[in-house]
């Protein structure tokens, strides 16, 4: 990462979170294996373990926080897109950042049947059904990432069973 792309990225993070360089600084340095806790503008509270760059990079792309539970956080997409993601555990914020804003796995999956095997938290399923894949096949082996998946392709695809 150049040091543009950093200063870039920190200057996201005092727009998007509130949050300082030398916080953020004495957080990854000193507290590296803590939860980071961030007090939001519209009186969220989040603590953050894993994928505090990721939220912010997700947040400057027009994703919206829309809840925060105990180590989850509910963000809305475009395209209807509402996803709950670890924030303790895993790398849910990650792998969004990869699949809607990086777009790793491409966009136009018209007239495809897909298997997602370790699904997750569904993410990427939701991700291909949103761009017409013809079916997705979501496994995942996981009891906590299934439900979890379950509750986002609900909430995404306005399925209500996909059990």
């Amino acid at each position: 990462m150049s040091i543009r792309s950093k200063y870039d990225t920190m200057r996201l993070m005092k727009k998007e979170l509130n949050v300082g360089y030398i916080r953020f600084f004495h957080h990854y340095v000193i507290n590296k294996n803590k939860e980071f806790k961030i007090a939001l503008r519209d009186s969220l509270n989040i603590n953050i373990k894993y994928g505090l760059l990721s939220l912010v990079k997700l947040l400057s792309n027009g994703w919206r926080m829309i809840s925060v539970e105990d180590g989850l956080l509910t963000l809305e997409g475009s395209n209807d897109t509402i996803i709950t993601c670890r924030t303790r555990i895993g790398f849910d914020l990650g792998h969004l950042e990869e699949i809607y804003i990086d777009k790793q796995y491409g966009h136009d999956f018209t007239g495809k049947n897909i298997i997602d095997t370790g699904m997750s938290n569904g993410d990427s399923s939701i991700y291909f059904a949103k761009n017409r894949a013809k079916k997705v096949i979501g496994l995942e082996p996981d009891v906590r990432s299934y439900n979890l998946a379950v509750r986002n392709v609900q909430s995404s695809l306005k399925i209500k069973d996909s059990t």
